[in-house]
């Protein structure tokens, strides 16, 4: 296992053709800061971070300084770009070309623009991401042309725009906070701080069942007669021994996907359960709402206000087994591949608020969730749930989902 693939900077060049690049810890390409790559014919494959990473126009300090020298440029070409830890691509200032790859289950987005990255994003396709197709974040006056795209099967958006900040400041009821966070972030020369020019977005492009919203598990394994590691279309896979619902055209293609599938393998039994210790659980850090006029302290939890209904209803009691719904949230955004990662568990009341580390709930928020207000890459899904042995343990039903709650 390998920290970088290839990496090309200050001045550096790649050229990679007909490859098949996999298992590395971090990207397969890092092409900048003011770097060049022709990347085409490749295989990126299964690494921990994003199968490319292009940019460089902000310095990669503290200071987080505009580096007006840093913009990279990359060609990529008919690459398969699939099953990496972030992102499949992911742009950080810079000209780039992508033309004719086939971009797929990625752990975040298919490809992620952002920090004036002009982009032409050519004859891709670009199918079951994790969080969405593509993304294009605060892009200043960079223009982005998107055209003859086939972009489909996400829980997520097709194509997600963030708005500039000075549209988003007139909507926020906390303007003020926001206008202090975005006065500091350095921009370049003749750009307006936080301006995002809007993309151009052609009626060629081809977008089907984006946005399905929460799935179950086993609808999920359901949907395309596919590979589950390769995405080969075939009517000779053969299922997993153990759930049978994954599907897989060879045995190295279950072995390489087994280190993702073990998870979620257990959730597509009808009846598991998955069970954490409360002991095994710490109180959310982030705080909770006040109590009778009473302020929990400085960290006192803060919600949008568009989540209806948040901190009312009946708190739990943790001496029956009765069951209620709590949201499962994925925590702190554009994290790596992580099974372990801390997850936030709260019910409606916020009375019962935690953060827990299981791999299946991970999984199953990750892959079965959806994208929170931000639509960056923090995901949650409702489930079901109860305590057991007079609340010493939390059970998580996964048999059945509740419907999808306002809060």
């Amino acid at each position: 296992m390998r920290q970088i693939g290839i990496e090309a900077r200050e001045g550096g060049a790649i050229r990679a053709i007909n490859n098949t690049i996999s298992n590395n810890q971090t990207h397969v390409f890092a092409i900048g800061p003011n770097g060049y790559g022709y990347i085409s014919g490749n295989i990126i494959q299964g690494n921990g971070a994003e199968g490319v990473w292009s940019g460089g126009n902000f310095k990669q300090d503290e200071s987080m300084e505009m580096n007006e020298e840093g913009a990279s440029r990359a060609v990529l070409n008919d690459n398969i770009i699939r099953q990496n830890g972030l992102s499949g691509i992911s742009f950080d200032g810079g000209y780039f070309e992508v033309k004719g790859n086939k971009i797929t289950f990625n752990w975040l987005w298919g490809m992620m623009v952002k920090s004036r990255s002009y982009s032409y994003i050519l004859d891709n396709e670009i199918s079951e991401n994790k969080c969405g197709g593509i993304r294009i974040g605060i892009n200043y006056t960079a223009a982005v042309f998107i055209n003859g795209n086939t972009i489909r099967d996400h829980i997520g958006p097709s194509i997600y725009t963030v708005s500039s900040i000075e549209n988003s400041l007139k909507t926020s009821r906390r303007r003020k906070t926001l206008e202090k966070k975005v006065k500091p972030i350095p921009v370049g020369d003749g750009e307006i701080n936080g301006e995002s020019r809007e993309p151009f977005i052609f009626s060629t492009n081809f977008l089907n069942d984006n946005e399905r919203g929460i799935q179950h598990p086993q609808d999920i394994f359901c949907m395309i007669e596919a590979c589950c590691f390769c995405r080969k279309i075939s009517q000779q896979l053969k299922f997993c021994s153990r759930c049978k619902k994954a599907k897989y055209c060879s045995k190295d293609c279950q072995t390489n996907h087994w280190i993702q599938h073990k998870h979620m393998c257990k959730l597509l039994n009808a009846s598991y359960v998955v069970e954490v210790q409360m002991s095994d659980t710490e109180p959310n850090n982030l705080g909770r709402p006040t109590e009778h006029g009473k302020s929990y302290g400085a960290n006192q939890r803060a919600f949008d206000p568009k989540l209806v209904g948040i901190g009312k209803g009946t708190p739990p009691d943790s001496s029956s087994c009765k069951r209620f719904i709590v949201k499962i949230q994925s925590g702190r955004e554009y994290g790596c591949y992580d099974p372990y990662k801390k997850l936030i568990v709260y019910d409606q009341t916020v009375t019962f608020d935690i953060q827990l580390s299981n791999p299946e709930l991970y999984h199953l928020c990750n892959e079965c969730g959806v994208l929170t207000g931000h639509k960056v890459t923090t995901k949650k899904i409702f489930c079901w749930a109860s305590f057991k042995n007079n609340g010493q343990t939390i059970c998580f039903h996964t048999d059945n989902l509740p419907p999808f709650q306002t809060w």
